[in-house]
């Protein structure tokens, strides 16, 4: 008779669902939302026990785990136009569990105690993921951690170190730092934003506004720059490269007024 420990059942659960849905985040380059990510993880666990249990043992159908990790995605991400990619990435990322469990109960077939063998595969796929892939990208695409502050909040994101973004605020002179609107959600959500708009041309765009705003201070390494303008596209910016923003670094011609620098990106 096999005894099955509810309680150990949703604490594996939920820790491996939430090392995921953690990697699945980083890989989008968005910041962790951990009541999220917890939340989400939560049902991962109940859904966990319960599949365990002869009367919803119909849980372990295939249409069923697929309704409860999109519900998962849905707690973790929010309402987004992009489930889809999220969606799908975070099935990448626990078919890579998945593989990581498998081939560590190959090799600890005599142990008794198989949540060492979960957990040390979460460890493993949350580091391999979240860590060693992002540190790969960050050295060969040149990426690096941006803090923006605005009205009193503030928030971590990934950018994409991009000379080639040029186009200029026409007020103070600055490049713009352009970024994903859903990961400024945190920053943003529920106020009043004073957007201003840039005129720019790109690949495939004859003409399009850009809505940006002046951000209290933009923090990256050591350097702080003040009333920093932060354009905001809706559309990502990256498929799974691990950042949301485009920021052309500092470049000459910052401290100019003239509206006319209002460059056309390329």
């Amino acid at each position: 008779m096999t005894v099955i420990y509810a309680d150990l059942a949703f604490f594996l659960n939920a820790v491996l669902d939430y090392l995921t849905l953690c990697c699945t985040v980083r890989l989008f380059g968005l910041p962790l939302r951990h009541r999220r990510i917890a939340a989400a993880a939560a049902a991962g666990g109940v859904y966990g026990v319960l599949a365990l249990l002869p009367p919803w043992r119909f849980l372990t159908a295939v249409v069923c785990k697929c309704a409860v990790s999109a519900l998962m995605v849905r707690i973790a991400f929010g309402k987004s136009g992009y489930f889809l990619r999220h969606y799908l990435l975070f099935l990448v990322a626990s078919c890579t569990l998945s593989g990581a469990v498998v081939g560590l109960e190959a090799v600890f077939t005599q142990t008794d105690s198989p949540w060492v063998i979960f957990l040390l595969s979460g460890a493993f796929c949350a580091f391999a993921l979240a860590v060693v892939f992002h540190r790969g990208a960050a050295s060969a695409g040149r990426l690096v951690t941006a803090e923006i502050a605005f009205g009193g909040r503030r928030t971590r994101v990934t950018l994409f170190c991009d000379t080639g973004n040029t186009l200029r605020d026409p007020i103070s002179g600055q490049v713009l730092c352009i970024v994903w609107r859903e990961a400024l959600s945190p920053l943003l959500a529920g106020r009043e934003v004073p957007y201003r708009t840039i005129t720019y041309q790109s690949v495939g765009t004859a003409q399009a506004e850009l809505p940006y705003f002046c951000c209290d201070s933009l923090t990256i390494g050591k350097k702080t720059w003040k009333n920093y303008p932060i354009g905001v596209t809706d559309h990502p910016l990256s498929d799974g490269g691990g950042f949301v923003g485009l920021w052309g670094g500092e470049q000459e011609g910052e401290g100019c007024n003239d509206r006319a620098m209002a460059a056309k990106t390329t």
